[in-house]
């Protein structure tokens, strides 16, 4: 079949008054159908999807920055337990308390271990240092040359900080042990 032939087939149809106005009715009815479905489905519809993909989008958004806060929520916490940890040691090595029977104590285990009497401690007045005290002890001790330079290097190794100063040393007795006297300063976090 070649072109002409369709156009003559095509000429060739031909429709009476009543299959006109029905064609026209149906076409008329398609056209209003179709209008109502736009008007009263499609657009309203497609208008809540829209809003729906907007607030989907808005859930995504807020779920980002949740997620980014989270995550610095974390980091922060480790910092934070990093710096609790740190202000833990801190505090033992300058606490916030005179705490003089520890002090007390510490002096005398040290003493005891390195072989050196203690013949007296006396605590003095505590002077302020702008953030710390100092709090001096007037110490006295005895024992051996090398017991006493043991003490004296232990004493820097412990988890308080401490300070020996002002040390004098005597002449040694007929069993050898030397006397000593020196100020220990203790200190202490005004915070």
């Amino acid at each position: 079949m070649n072109i002409q032939n369709l156009k003559l087939k095509v000429k060739q149809i031909s429709l009476d008054k009543k299959a006109q106005q029905a064609l026209a009715a149906a076409a008329g009815g398609a056209a209003a159908l179709l209008s109502l479905y736009l008007w009263l489905l499609w657009l309203p519809l497609s208008g809540q999807i829209a809003a729906e993909h907007k607030n989907l989008s808005d859930v995504d958004a807020k779920i980002a920055r949740a997620t980014q806060e989270a995550q610095k929520k974390h980091r922060l916490d480790l910092e934070l337990a990093l710096l609790n940890q740190a202000a833990a040691e801190a505090s033992q090595r300058l606490p916030q308390n005179e705490d003089i029977p520890a002090v007390l104590v510490s002096v005398s285990d040290l003493a005891e271990e390195y072989h050196v009497q203690l013949q007296s401690f006396a605590s003095q007045k505590a002077i302020g240092r702008g953030f710390f005290n100092e709090i001096d002890f007037s110490v006295s001790i005895q024992g051996t040359y090398n017991d006493i330079g043991r003490f004296f290097a232990a004493l820097s190794l412990q988890e308080r900080i401490f300070n020996a100063a002002d040390a004098a040393y005597g002449a040694p007795n007929t069993a050898g042990l030397i006397p000593a006297h020196f100020t220990l300063i203790a200190y202490q976090y005004k915070g």
